[in-house]
């Protein structure tokens, strides 16, 4: 079986800086284009299930790939993107202003911090992994998945067995899509941008 990871392109809330998590904030124009590269890819790749988050930037992506593959999608809020709590709204560095003692903490932790009225990297694996199972346990060979970028991290981490410090590490940009073949143990992704396909490689932060 292969699974694909696609991130939803960019929306009114990341086109500003801000931290979306579980908020529905619609895709821009960019993010539609986006969307419609990622279907047109998509329909050479035979894909025979589209799974997707609820969030409307996500569940908008999906019903866009499923228009060029001729797939309807399922929705499950079992990967819904990390729920950033109150944070939500703000920068990353307006966090870090404004509060000093939980940004800290969240950078020394960022697997075991619940963000205030949020989740942490730990509740999110737990619900996605579920989902992950489900779709493994299904006769499809291709499927495609499509969430927010940090649940896609929590999904990636699970199925190769990650370190927990490395799995926080994955970036996946918008013109990325990953995949993780089970039969044949191998992983990579998917460059929009150039066509290039990479094998045995995931993008990582520094």
């Amino acid at each position: 079986m292969r699974i694909y990871f696609i991130r939803p392109g960019e929306t009114e809330f990341s086109k500003q800086g801000k931290i979306q998590g579980m908020f529905n904030s619609p895709l821009t124009e960019k993010g539609v284009a986006s969307a419609q590269a990622k279907g047109i890819m998509m329909q050479n790749y035979g894909i025979d299930i589209i799974v997707s988050s609820t969030i409307v930037d996500a569940s908008s992506t999906a019903e866009i790939i499923g228009q060029y593959t001729g797939i309807t999608p399922l929705f499950s809020k079992r990967i819904n993107e990390m729920h950033f709590g109150e944070w939500t709204g703000m920068s990353l560095s307006e966090v870090e202003l404004s509060r000093p003692l939980e940004y800290m903490h969240w950078k020394m932790s960022k697997y075991d911090f619940i963000i205030p009225c949020g989740d942490s990297y730990q509740t999110v694996e737990m619900r996605s992994r579920t989902l992950v199972d489900n779709v493994m346990e299904r006769l499809e060979d291709r499927a495609a998945i499509i969430s927010g970028e940090h649940v896609a991290k929590t999904m990636l981490g699970y199925l190769l067995d990650m370190p927990k410090e490395d799995m926080i590490r994955i970036r996946q940009p918008y013109d990325i899509i990953y995949f993780i073949d089970t039969m044949y143990q191998r992983y990579g992704y998917l460059n929009l941008k150039n066509g290039i396909t990479m094998c045995d490689e995931l993008i990582t932060a520094d």
